[in-house]
């Protein structure tokens, strides 16, 4: 995970290495998610489905052993 303050702008790197950012994320909800005892459970609660997201890099499920999750919304979840 990483924060951008000046744009509000949180991007996640999930573990089938797929990268989303989310605009508009405020820095305490990035330390809250950093923070948290789950951080998948904080992130679907908190982010998912609240902000809108751009996909930046995501893996075709043919170059991964990981097969993505997806969500009703389209997104991944954090595993």
């Amino acid at each position: 995970m990483s924060y951008d303050d000046r744009r509000a702008i949180l991007q996640v790197e999930f573990r089938d290495g797929a990268v989303y950012q989310y605009a508009g994320v405020s820095f305490q909800t990035f330390q809250d998610l950093l923070q948290a005892g789950s951080k998948g459970a904080y992130f679907n609660r908190h982010i998912r489905g609240l902000f809108p997201y751009s996909t930046l890099h995501r893996l075709h499920p043919a170059r991964t052993n990981v097969l993505p999750t997806r969500s009703r919304r389209g997104s991944y979840e954090i595993a």
